[in-house]
């Protein structure tokens, strides 16, 4: 252990653990590699997993989706329920889409798919599965007139927003920005699935996909409402790595996700 440690120490020029009392603590530099490797371990096992014959009827092959929150809500429960019968040892490991820090192209290459929306990246193969249109929002319990939401309730009330603050604003916000509309925003998060609680009995609204919005619909307090202006509709789509392209278990997942899209449209 102790050398393979120096070794490495040598080659990398940093220490990589530093002694603090009774413990060690890595580095900046040992936990950057740290990810890394553990990107490099995982794409090489699956590398030795692939096969020639795949076949979905006895596979226990194991899918990693990079997904956010709203992927995962609206697009991985009917997916599951498809595989069930395709592929019924076929497994689906989901990675959190804020939490894959860094570069893409790297995950990419450890990951099976990336589920994000057009915009979100480029110059990679994607398939695109469904649009979704942008909602506003509001709690349904504020002494206010809840008729048709407004485009000066839009600009004047306090929103909270969800900012992926790696990567993209939020793009229903940069659209409005585009058109003039400098929105107060109050208060941002990460994640689409926690808006509902931050803007109920509050003064707050919110902007995000009406899909995933209708899961909310039976939440008390809340009221759901079109948007005053035109926002493009969101393209969610699965993206995936140019080496994964002749995978024949790659291209029967494909087929899934391309079948399980259809169906949603239905």
């Amino acid at each position: 252990m102790s050398d393979a440690l120096a070794k490495l120490r040598r080659h990398f020029g940093d220490e990589l653990l530093l002694r603090h009392g009774t413990q060690y603590d890595l580095t900046p530099l040992a936990l950057l590699l740290r990810d890394r490797v553990a990107e490099s371990v995982d794409s090489v096992e699956r590398t030795f997993r692939i096969r020639g014959d795949f076949d979905p009827a006895t596979s226990d092959r194991t899918f990693t989706i990079i997904a956010s929150t709203n992927g995962l809500a609206v697009f991985i429960k009917p997916l599951m329920a498809q595989l069930r019968d395709a592929g019924p040892g076929v497994r689906v490991k989901v990675r959190d889409l804020n939490s894959s820090t860094g570069a893409l192209e790297p995950a990419l290459r450890s990951a099976d798919a990336l589920l994000a929306p057009r915009g979100f990246i480029s110059g990679y193969p994607a398939l695109d599965l469904y649009q979704d249109d942008w909602v506003c929002l509001r709690a349904a319990d504020r002494e206010v007139d809840h008729g048709p939401l407004t485009l000066e309730e839009l600009v004047e009330r306090p929103w909270v927003v969800a900012h992926d603050q790696q990567r993209a604003q939020n793009p229903a916000l940069r659209h409005l920005a585009a058109l003039g509309l400098e929105p107060r925003v109050e208060l941002l998060v990460e994640d689409f699935v926690c808006l509902p609680l931050l803007v109920a009995h509050t003064d707050r609204i919110a902007v995000l996909p009406g899909r995933l919005a209708a899961w909310f619909t039976g939440h008390e307090g809340l009221d759901i409402s079109p948007l005053p202006v035109q926002v493009p509709s969101l393209t969610e789509a699965l993206w995936w790595h140019p080496a994964h392209s002749r995978d024949t278990g790659h291209a029967w997942f494909r087929r899934l996700v391309r079948s399980t899209a259809q169906a949603m449209a239905d």
